[in-house]
């Protein structure tokens, strides 16, 4: 079956997104979607996505970046969504093919029944550009220095590992850096939580998710997963991979992101080959959900990372210090 190539636009005003209905004579007929259409044969995708949102809506696309690739199999049909956020536009958006539009909140985007292959879409709106993970410190201070340094480096959200600490001292420590992350406005996706998962502050507002190792991935069993997407409703699940089976575990228990890794050579994996853009972005390709690359990655990789599919960039040292 021949994979379908599409282009669709998220098209933003007033922290509310454009969404169209399709006919009820259509595949998936009734269902809301981000509006766009197929890339023809020899079609650049951002030429298919400025035909599209013009025959469909009556507006001139501008300008556009790269969101995410999806790749989803339907029982009758498997479609690669090429989504792109439009970031300039002339007119105003209409129904020119009698398709009914709705301005839907950000924050409702969830409430409306959508194609599943759309699903993810909404993940990778929330979901920052770039995720600092946490280096080494000795102290609260030096906690307290890192988590600046990333701040002032223009990101908001931080993983935090310390792998040295005894699960009592982390979530000791973990206490105070939600503090610091409420002070500046930051947000923190809590590692090893298969350890410490029953002492979580859930409902903590700098409190933003829960990311998995590949070990914790690999060993994970049912009933911890039916768990952990309990306790996650409304923040972020995630998980580190290294390879096409482990994206297809995370697929499996629904999480909201993946780390790839390693995308470059590091200096902290020395001996790890690593997969290179274009092997990164094959993988990307078959997934379903949002893909950052991890390994020798900074912020000037994230323009790159996005062209080729992926939700953005993660790393240590690039922001920490």
């Amino acid at each position: 079956m021949k994979r379908i190539h599409v282009a669709v636009g998220v098209i933003e005003r007033d922290k509310h997104i454009l969404l169209s209905r399709r006919p009820d004579n259509v595949h998936l007929g009734g269902l809301w979607e981000f509006p766009g259409g197929k890339v023809e044969a020899g079609e650049a995708v951002f030429d298919a996505l400025c035909r599209e949102l013009r025959e469909e809506l009556s507006i001139v696309v501008a300008s556009a970046d790269p969101l995410i690739r999806i790749s989803h199999d339907y029982p009758d049909k498997q479609v690669l969504l090429d989504v792109w956020r439009i970031t300039d536009f002339f007119g105003e958006p209409e129904s020119a093919e009698g398709q009914a539009l709705v301005w839907a909140e950000t924050v409702n985007l969830g409430n409306f029944k959508m194609p599943a292959a759309d699903k993810p879409i909404i993940s990778a709106l929330a979901l920052p550009t770039a995720m600092a993970i946490s280096g080494h410190f000795d102290s609260l201070q030096s906690l307290r220095s890192g988590l600046l340094n990333i701040r002032d480096k223009g990101l908001d959200t931080l993983v935090f590992r310390a792998p040295w600490l005894s699960a009592d001292e982390y979530i000791q420590v973990l206490d105070q850096l939600l503090g610091m992350a409420v002070e500046w406005q930051m947000g923190v996706i809590v590692s090893r939580p298969l350890q410490v998962v029953n002492r979580l502050p859930f409902g903590h507002e700098a409190f933003k998710g829960l990311h998995l190792s590949s070990a914790e991935l690999s060993s994970i069993s049912a009933g911890q997963v039916q768990d952990l997407r309990a306790m996650t409703t409304g923040i972020w699940l995630g998980a580190s991979c290294h390879t096409e089976e482990e994206l297809e575990i995370a697929a499996s228990i629904n999480c909201d992101y993946a780390f790839l890794s390693p995308v470059l050579t590091t200096v902290s994996h020395p001996t790890m080959t690593a997969l290179g853009m274009r092997k990164f972005a094959s993988m990307v390709d078959k997934c379903q959900f949002p893909v950052y690359a991890l390994g020798g990655m900074s912020l000037e990789h994230a323009e790159a990372v996005k062209q080729y599919g992926g939700q953005g960039i993660a790393g240590i040292s690039a922001f920490w210090e």
